[in-house]
């Protein structure tokens, strides 16, 4: 028996043998699927509780505008902005002392870690600016 692979691969050959507005048509119902997969997951994810969630400022139809939150299935966040690249965690159980967030930032070179400083700032009450060396404010 030939492995589900081997099969996709058959069928796809066999597709290209039929006529033009065949493989057009299939064309059409495979993107037709793909984006309503696209929806679906995108509608699970904004309704589906999670540790992880950004925020999103719209207009509505009406002209007001709102703020909506949604829910990213995961339990890490990665923001590669401004030069720093950082990298949020949810850890579960961290080292026996329950539940924990684990921050790790790095000087942003195009997806390499790297060990130079980034700067920590703080800004206020339980907030503060990264940003690497050069851009002291």
């Amino acid at each position: 028996m030939s492995s589900f692979v081997e099969r996709i691969a058959e069928a796809k050959a066999r597709a290209e043998t039929l006529p033009k507005w065949a493989r057009e048509y299939i064309r059409s119902v495979e993107y037709q699927r793909d984006e309503a997969w696209k929806a679906l997951r995108s509608s699970l994810d904004a309704e589906t509780l999670s540790p992880v969630t950004y925020e999103k400022h719209v207009t509505q139809p009406d002209g007001a505008h709102k703020t909506v939150r949604f829910n990213v299935q995961s339990r890490s966040v990665e923001v590669d902005y401004a030069g720093v690249f950082l990298r949020m965690l949810c850890r579960p159980d961290a080292v026996r002392s329950g539940d924990a967030i684990d921050l790790q930032w790095t000087i942003s070179k195009a997806g390499a870690i790297s060990t130079e400083d980034v700067i920590f700032q703080p800004r206020s009450f339980q907030s503060a600016y990264l940003f690497p060396p050069g851009r002291i404010r």
